[in-house]
């Protein structure tokens, strides 16, 4: 049953992300050329590894979606030390994670999945120039598409070829290593490795999490579940590293392209850094004061908690609880393109040329002209543009969500002041004040300018929590206690005035 849960989560988390490999690597193999390829990713030394974790970061694929790219990669030639720098760096650190991460996150725990990428990138680039293997440029002739037509044409008849290829091996092979290692787990392991006591953790949380698939977006939600329930966030890091960037269809490949001596040599330098990075965190990090919580949020990576055939549809919908739209229309795109792949392969549809002569006096199609560099330039603006406001729409939420959170927040800093708790209260009161000031931009970018009531009642909660702030930090907990009445009271005050409730 594990193996049915298993493969009903990896094809709706993953199936977004492996569709984006899809076509990039349709993209590659349609119209990209060894010159054009060197040229993205031009550099040596530490120019060279900046420049394939920049590119990698702007592809939002996962560690099954990243193989597909990485084959047309290495057939055009690209430099191993890249090629593995950016296969690294595009499934832990791209557009998803940066969205879903600045969201959830805190500041410094993203910081701190930023930093473990970018060290463990300089690793992987560093042992992997020292192989003696650089992939030679194969020599295939490249579909003539000259007009726009011909060119999406000939991108999906590559990704139909593609996603029913060595894609649909390598989603097998992930597939079946996750839930045959998961079978082996009970539920609830991960939340005891996660516990702060268990100074072995990430060790343990490595040699688990490696041959499991885990896409950037679960990923992320399970680093932000263990920040909640007061979890460890170095194991957590240990889980995202590993459970994100690598799966065994990576594992796979490597040992083909480089050899088992290589890729062990690589392998060990990689799990030696990542691990020493997750022990270093817990320095850097401030220690929870609040007791540990109860989580599910890493119950995909452990057998699930119904374990018999009767209750498989109660368990693949609790494993599918946690996807989203996106996810799910991708798996839709992808049944589809599949659907297609296997057409074009019985038919054995080919590639389309066009005719240089044809095409040279045909200039009546819009899909035949030349794109100038301004729009190309103005459309890359205004997708930068868009990226920006769709990251400040959720680091923003509106001021309904922001009211769930605060009351939340409300309730764990009262207990804590009453309790005497001043680390957990100090926490609390602080979360509670920052998610106090997303108020007003929340409702601005989503076109409900605040009023003057909406200012004013932020103001006067936001001085009250400074107050209290100052109160609990000088020890004087009664002072505090005495004044959470009115604290509550202006909690109140600013919902009424935001969501427009009467009193």
């Amino acid at each position: 049953m594990t193996l049915v849960v298993g493969a009903a989560r990896t094809i709706v988390e993953g199936s977004a992300t492996i569709l984006a490999g899809i076509v990039t690597a349709a993209y590659l193999r349609t119209l990209a050329t060894p010159e054009k390829v060197a040229v993205i990713f031009r550099g040596e030394g530490p120019q060279g590894l900046l420049r394939a974790t920049l590119v990698g970061m702007a592809l939002p694929v996962c560690a099954i979606g990243v193989l597909p790219v990485l084959r047309e990669l290495r057939r055009l030639g690209l430099p191993t030390s890249k090629l593995l720098t950016f296969g690294l760096a595009a499934p832990l650190l791209n557009p998803i994670t940066l969205v879903y991460g600045l969201s959830v996150l805190s500041f410094s725990n993203f910081l701190l999945v930023v930093a473990a990428t970018v060290v463990v990138s300089i690793t992987v680039c560093d042992v992997s120039s020292r192989f003696a293997v650089d992939p030679q440029p194969t020599s295939e002739p490249l579909p003539r598409g000259l007009t726009g037509g011909t060119r999406l044409w000939n991108l999906f008849i590559a990704s139909g070829r593609i996603a029913t290829g060595w894609t649909a091996t390598d989603f097998a092979i992930v597939v079946l290593v996750s839930a045959v290692t998961a079978s082996f787990l009970p539920p609830g392991l991960f939340e005891e490795l996660c516990s702060r006591s268990n100074r072995l953790g990430p060790i343990e949380a490595t040699a688990l999490a490696l041959p499991q698939y885990v896409s950037p977006a679960t990923g992320v939600m399970q680093l932000s579940s263990l920040s909640k329930v007061n979890l460890s966030i170095p194991t957590g890091l240990a889980v995202y590293v590993f459970g994100v960037g690598f799966s065994a269809g990576t594992i796979v490949w490597l040992v083909k392209w480089f050899g088992p001596r290589r890729v062990t040599a690589l392998g060990l330098a990689t799990i030696l850094v990542a691990v020493a990075a997750s022990y270093g965190s817990q320095s850097l990090l401030p220690v929870p004061v609040a007791q540990e919580e109860e989580t599910h949020g890493l119950d995909a990576l452990t057998r699930p908690h119904h374990a018999s055939f009767g209750s498989l549809g109660h368990a693949v919908s609790y494993g599918l609880s946690y996807t989203d739209p996106m996810m799910r229309g991708g798996a839709v795109l992808l049944a589809l393109l599949l659907t297609s792949g296997v057409v074009f392969r019985l038919l054995k549809v080919r590639f389309r040329d066009d005719d240089p002569e044809k095409v040279a006096t045909d200039t009546d199609s819009r899909m035949s002209r030349a794109v100038p560099a301004s729009q190309i330039g103005a459309v890359a603006v205004c997708g930068m543009a868009l990226f920006v406001c769709l990251v400040s729409y959720i680091y923003f939420p509106g001021p309904k969500e922001s009211m769930e959170e605060m009351r939340t927040l409300q309730a764990d800093a009262i207990v804590a002041i009453r309790t005497g708790k001043t680390g957990w209260a100090l926490e609390q009161l602080a979360a509670w004040d920052q998610t106090a000031a997303k108020l007003p931009v929340g409702a601005a970018i989503r076109f409900s300018f605040p009023t003057a009531e909406q200012r004013s009642a932020t103001r006067a909660l936001r001085t009250q929590l400074l107050w209290m702030q100052d109160r609990v930090r000088d020890g004087d907990m009664i002072a505090a206690t005495q004044q959470s009445g009115d604290l509550m009271n202006l909690q109140l005050a600013a919902q009424r005035a935001y969501l427009r409730e009467r009193p």
